[in-house]
């Protein structure tokens, strides 16, 4: 057990919990401060992780405590923290820095959250590092880092049908988006016409398919320009 069942204070309106004497919840900060103290900042790793801990064992001691279990994600979101200084300014040297020692005095129970009550215990200079490694305990925020984007200003090539083989390599398109271009009359005719010629080539190599075909099954060449030519007179005559 590491917490001493709820007591109610009437001018309070709430419960308080006081702290075995067994069990210390204590933390280092880290305070540059000008003549007076400052209150820690509860957004240091260390801090969040103690109060982690208190939530964890309020959780599971205050299944005796409260009619209704509570879940620690609860108390993480009602939690607030009382900080006590009972050394003066005299304690302290403007642009000093100096690191304190707090320890959890005791917890508030009231009807819209809790409160944890800490005390300052002790205050000693603290020497900051002159080295290229800066020590871990001196930085009191926590940041993540997302890695960069590779996809950012990435030129994308587009590539077209692979039957238009007529495309010049100065006419591959980038695009820094994945909108499509709105192209001019002119491109929208040039393309019209390389698309005409591949059709064009693409007849021409099934013509002379069929022609080889024709000749070696019935060993005779198909002389296109006389077949044009005779097709032409048939036609006139018959006119």
């Amino acid at each position: 057990m590491s917490f001493q069942a709820p007591i109610w204070i009437h001018n309070k309106k709430g419960y308080n919990v006081k702290i075995n004497t067994k069990r210390h919840f204590i933390f280092n900060n880290i305070n540059d401060t000008n003549e007076t103290n400052q209150n820690p900042n509860t957004n240091n790793d260390e801090f969040k992780d103690i109060v982690k801990k208190i939530g964890e064992q309020i959780v599971e001691e205050g299944k005796s405590w409260f009619a209704s279990p509570i879940k620690l994600e609860t108390f993480e979101k009602k939690v607030q923290h009382i900080f006590t200084n009972e050394y003066t300014k005299q304690n302290y040297t403007y642009g000093k820095v100096y690191q304190e020692t707090w320890k959890l005095k005791s917890i508030w129970i009231f009807s819209n959250g809790f409160e944890l009550e800490w005390n300052l215990i002790d205050i000693q200079p603290y020497e900051v590092s002159t080295s290229s490694i800066i020590p871990s305990e001196f930085l009191n925020f926590t940041e993540e880092f997302e890695p960069l984007d590779k996809t950012l200003n990435k030129r994308t090539i587009v590539i077209q049908s692979t039957k238009d083989e007529l495309l010049e390599q100065h006419d591959i398109p980038f695009e820094s988006s994945e909108q499509d271009d709105s192209f001019s009359p002119r491109a929208i005719l040039k393309e019209k016409i390389k698309k005409a010629k591949v059709k064009m080539m693409l007849s021409k190599m099934k013509v002379e398919n069929l022609e080889k075909k024709y000749f070696r099954l019935y060993g005779e060449v198909i002389d296109s320009e006389s077949e044009n030519s005779s097709g032409e007179d048939e036609s006139s005559n018959e006119e």
